[in-house]
């Protein structure tokens, strides 16, 4: 297994997380690509991970429960981040994006994003090229001011999300690069 590149359990409910994964990031310490599903994954669990997996580009999780609020710790490989989770918090977005400065994919299907989330986020994110949100609970001056601070966004994912047109005017006016918007 030490020469493993990729592992795929996303469709596979990995009940106990902690000790398969961090065993599983020991032997595997050439991984790229992680893709899971869990019923509860700690952070020491996450930390794990990433500190094993030095290579690692691309990280998604699905998870239901978490016994605390999913952190996802620095990482200068890191390229794709997917976190599909009701317990990812808005004021990990800030601390995340800035350290993981490589980070070009973020997908945080469900986060709840406030205002305060946005304004502790004090620098722009100019590799950021893609922004997924969809069911996220924020309001219109949340995702403007975040939209502010990623200004070469090519994707942007709002499904589900409850903006207006105020919104839609700034994403129109400010985000020239935009490819893709659903």
């Amino acid at each position: 297994l030490k020469h493993l590149r990729k592992v795929n359990l996303q469709y596979t409910c990995v009940v106990n997380a902690g000790a398969d994964l961090s065993a599983l990031a020991r032997h595997c310490p050439l991984l790229e690509d992680i893709s899971l599903q869990a019923q509860e994954l700690r952070p020491e669990t996450v930390n794990a991970l990433f500190s094993s997996c030095k290579n690692l580009k691309k990280f998604k999780l699905v998870t239901q429960t978490s016994s605390q609020n999913t952190v996802i710790p620095a990482s200068h490989s890191l390229e794709e981040l997917c976190v599909s989770s009701p317990l990812f918090h808005g004021e990990c977005i800030g601390p995340l994006l800035e350290y993981n400065p490589n980070l070009k994919v973020l997908n945080v299907e469900g986060a709840i994003i406030g205002p305060a989330d946005v304004d502790s986020m004090t620098t722009e994110h100019r590799n950021l090229e893609s922004l997924g949100l969809m069911h996220a609970n924020l309001t219109d001056d949340s995702l403007i001011d975040l939209l502010v601070r990623c200004p070469n966004l090519k994707e942007l994912d709002l499904r589900r999300t409850r903006i207006t047109n105020r919104t839609l005017e700034f994403i129109q006016d400010k985000l020239s690069d935009l490819r893709y918007l659903r």
